[in-house]
């Protein structure tokens, strides 16, 4: 399929959330720099980190990089994204578009060039009580100002949009639908010599369901906890949670030891990138019962892998998932219960849901995500350069 770009773009990327371990929302600025870097645009990072601290960016020996020199000393990514767009008005002739993927919030400063900023979820106002009280505040009062000055808002699911438009209903003709993707390496492995590694590492058993993610309130593990105390008998699997200890984690930990869970319940940490895939695969099924996702990237990633997968039916993740995964209420212990039994026991479903699966991810490319950026830049750029507003003054004003 041949790109549909006429002029390749110059695109100042803020490159601040990529690092060696990164994940989430840093996994998502790596994949988009890569797939923005090789279709040959002049993509150029915007860091505050010295060049050798950009060593994990695609192509880095045909970087070149602009440099926001960070004067703070403490918060400093916080307060440095906050005044970074007057930082680079002073660069605007060398670019044609800014490109925020972080969801920092950008307040002070106007640029002379097309400004597009990514909002990945919206849980911070759907379910603040799985959030930190200061982030809370602090999108409270300044995220409508970061959408003010945006020419345009990158969703990464319909389901991200539309939380988006019910709060502000004026940024309708500003907004886009882009989708995330999982990485090419997400797929089935052969490699008996790799699985067995990875097995015998983690000393994994046979079958085991498993969930892939940051440990926090959000992604719901205390009812599948609850679930399994219910069902101690009737559940037949282990469950290993692959992840970093996140917000308000301890509690759950408190839960999982006061439930005496320790032998079917198993914590992980976290899994180095080169070992995700090859987990996935080992894995009978993975459970993601998360009460918010502005996409869910690690159901498509074992999708992709040819694992099954059972989700809740919260935020974006029946979009993502279409019907190609087990779907079902992830709040009710006893629903949760006994659908790990099922899932579980039938094999059938198994079966079914991993060819399902295959098939749904096939929808998804971190190439197809780049050329859709590449459109819209493109288009925003042609707007810029005729002199057209990108967004008149009524549509900038949002409601209070």
């Amino acid at each position: 399929m041949n790109r549909p770009i006429i002029k390749p773009s110059r695109i100042a990327f803020i490159t601040d959330a990529i690092t060696q371990n990164h994940a989430g929302i840093g996994r998502y600025a790596s994949n988009i720099f890569r797939e923005l870097s090789i279709s040959g645009n002049v993509t150029k990072p915007v860091d505050w980190r010295k060049r050798e601290y950009l060593s994990h960016l695609p192509s880095k020996d045909r970087l070149s990089y602009v440099r926001i020199h960070n004067g703070w000393p403490c918060f400093k990514t916080l307060l440095w994204h906050m005044t970074l767009i007057r930082a680079l008005e002073q660069f605007s002739s060398e670019f044609d578009i800014v490109f925020n993927p972080s969801q920092f919030l950008h307040l002070v400063g106007n640029l002379s060039v097309p400004y597009v900023y990514v909002v990945h979820d919206l849980s911070f106002f759907s379910f603040p009580e799985c959030h930190k009280h200061g982030k809370k505040i602090l999108f409270g009062l300044l995220f409508e100002h970061t959408l003010k000055n945006a020419d345009c808002i990158v969703c990464v699911s319909r389901y991200t949009r539309d939380e988006l438009l019910k709060r502000y209903p004026l940024l309708e003709k500003r907004v886009k639908v882009v989708h995330e993707a999982a990485e090419e390496k997400f797929r089935p492995i052969r490699d008996v010599e790799a699985l067995t590694i990875v097995r015998k590492k983690y000393d994994l058993p046979a079958r085991f369901l498993l969930f892939v993610g940051t440990v926090e309130p959000r992604k719901n593990l205390e009812t599948v906890f609850l679930a399994y105390d219910r069902f101690k008998e009737q559940i037949p699997l282990p469950f290993y949670i692959a992840g970093k200890p996140g917000w308000r984690s301890r509690r759950l930990l408190r839960l999982h030891e006061r439930l005496r869970l320790k032998s079917r319940i198993r914590f992980m940490g976290y899994i180095p990138d080169d070992e995700l895939p090859v987990l996935y695969n080992l894995a009978t099924a993975l459970v993601y019962l998360s009460r918010d996702e502005g996409f869910g990237l690690p159901p498509l990633e074992a999708m992709q892998c040819g694992t099954p997968v059972m989700v809740s039916n919260a935020g974006s993740l029946p979009e993502i998932t279409g019907d190609a995964a087990l779907v079902i209420s992830g709040d009710d212990p006893e629903i949760v219960g006994k659908n790990l039994q099922t899932l579980c026991k039938d094999g059938e479903l198994r079966r079914h849901l991993r060819e399902k699966g295959l098939e749904r991810a096939g929808a998804f490319s971190w190439k197809k995500t780049g050329e859709s950026l590449e459109v819209l830049f493109q288009e925003l750029s042609g707007q810029h350069r005729n002199g057209r507003p990108i967004s008149t003054q009524a549509e900038r004003r949002l409601p209070d």
